[in-house]
């Protein structure tokens, strides 16, 4: 499989990204709604949207800090 280079993202890392900013949330507003046995509200609604910001903006973030060898903070091998 083709991994995005160095600095750079591509079609697959913003969909993936996009996912994990819904799907954080999500699973989290799941847990919180059996652990008090209710529906978040709004405040905990508030969190949520931010957990779910957070958990994207840094899955795109170490992609793109990332080369296509799963390489940290590495060039791409000429």
């Amino acid at each position: 499989m083709v991994k995005s280079k160095f600095g750079k993202l591509d079609r697959r890392d913003v969909i993936r990204g996009l996912l994990l900013a819904i799907a954080t949330p999500v699973a989290s507003g799941l847990v919180l709604s059996m652990q008090y046995g209710a529906l978040p509200g709004t405040e905990d609604f508030k969190v949520l949207v931010i957990i779910g910001i957070s958990a994207g903006l840094s899955y795109l973030l170490k992609n793109v800090l990332t080369n296509s060898d799963d390489k940290l903070l590495k060039t791409e091998k000429e």
